[in-house]
């Protein structure tokens, strides 16, 4: 039967084998056993508002730092990106391995849906164009950009924004604490 060693604590030791056959007497063997305790992983989140599906990408980050990420969502440097996991509530696990122990440690990330928002669809204008009332739903967010002459009710004047190409943006936060962000390209 095979010995069997039990160790209860990491560290070095002896151990020390004794055989004995009757054809070849006594024979004395030992080598040396290096028992490592695992480190915890310590995962650090970046301050959070909400995640939201329409958040952008936020970084996680762990020590040891020569692990990898898992889960839905997270690439394996640790990049979470809500457009791709969805709304929900994901596990994602970072995983090292110190050579002789591989270690794994988990966080949740809550995901919310944030409400769908549509704005107006890209036009052209004449700069001696009437004022334009934009298009938008939910009402209760902010438009801005050149031109804007009435942030609330999403009211452009052309005379205002000068000539060219521009991107006007209405934003919205819902009751989720969500932004999301909506453009409209005019020229």
């Amino acid at each position: 039967a095979a010995p069997t060693a039990y160790f209860g604590a990491p560290g070095a030791y002896t151990v020390y084998v004794n055989m004995y056959s009757e054809a070849c007497g006594t024979d004395l063997d030992s080598t040396t056993v290096l028992i490592q305790a695992p480190e915890v992983p310590e995962l650090m989140a970046p301050p959070l508002d909400p995640i939201c599906n329409s958040s952008d990408p936020v970084l996680f980050t762990a020590l040891p730092a020569d692990g990898y990420w898992m889960g839905t969502g997270i690439d394996s440097s640790g990049m979470f990106d809500p457009s791709q996991s969805g709304p929900g509530n994901f596990i994602l696990t970072y995983t090292y391995d110190n050579e002789a122990c591989e270690v794994s440690d988990t966080l949740s990330v809550n995901v919310t849906e944030a409400v769908s928002v549509t704005s107006q669809d890209g036009f052209t204008i004449c700069e001696s164009g009437d004022p334009l009332e934009l298009s938008f739903t939910p009402f209760g967010g902010t438009w801005s950009g050149p031109g804007i002459i009435d942030p609330a009710n999403g009211i452009f004047d052309p005379s205002l924004s000068g000539n060219g190409d521009f991107t006007l943006i209405y934003t919205f936060v819902d009751s989720n604490q969500c932004e999301i962000v909506s453009e409209t390209p005019a020229e």
